[in-house]
């Protein structure tokens, strides 16, 4: 099985690999964590956001 996992601004890989320990304990598969791509985020407060909030405040 592969997962493409996408964490939330307040997540990490920790995160994600906790849930996956949990998920294991009732299932026990054997995973491992390979990273295809390096890691990257993005901020979630950006001008298009503050322009959206704004506009809805006009509506």
């Amino acid at each position: 099985m592969v997962l493409d996992v996408r964490t939330l601004p307040f997540q990490n890989d920790n995160d994600v690999e906790q849930e996956l320990k949990k998920f294991s304990q009732k299932y026990q598969p054997s995973f491992e964590i390979d990273y295809m791509e390096k890691p990257n985020s993005s901020p979630f407060e950006t001008d298009l956001l503050k322009q959206s909030k704004n506009h809805r405040l006009l509506v």
